[in-house]
């Protein structure tokens, strides 16, 4: 009896971890596909992020030549001609704090499922310790 409620209780978790991803996904692809591939610059978290990740995992300026370099060749594939935006970090440096966490990541892929498993961490810790009216899947 035991057994089978574990069970049950880990493919509801297995299943709620799926549909979070695939959701999440589904809104990324939306957002890309709306926003991302038809506005110039729509990309703009990634001059964010690879800045970031140049001065945290690098030491470099996130201000400099190089790393703006690196950003185009992200974004573009190739430097960016003379009549596109530049994407460069133009941001304060107090903007890396927002990014760091995500800053560690190799890709945005793991940055995406990182989140979703501390989201679900966090949720088992707030069920574990009775606070489960913050957590809609039960």
């Amino acid at each position: 009896m035991a057994l089978s409620r574990r069970l049950r209780e880990r493919t509801h978790l297995i299943l709620a971890l799926g549909l979070v991803i695939g959701v999440y996904l589904l809104l990324a692809y939306g957002a890309y596909s709306l926003f991302t591939s038809q506005i110039p610059s729509g990309n703009d978290f990634y001059s964010r992020w690879r800045g970031t990740r140049a001065l945290l995992l690098e030491g470099k300026d996130p201000y400099s030549e190089e790393v703006t370099l690196k950003i185009q060749r992200g974004m573009y594939g190739r430097p960016a001609r003379g009549d596109e935006d530049r994407v460069a970090f133009a941001y304060p440096l107090y903007v890396s704090l927002y990014i760091l966490p995500l800053a560690f990541s190799a890709g945005l892929g793991y940055a995406i499922v990182a989140t979703v498993i501390l989201y679900l961490g966090l949720a088992q810790y707030l069920r574990s310790h009775g606070i489960s009216s913050l957590i809609t899947v039960r």
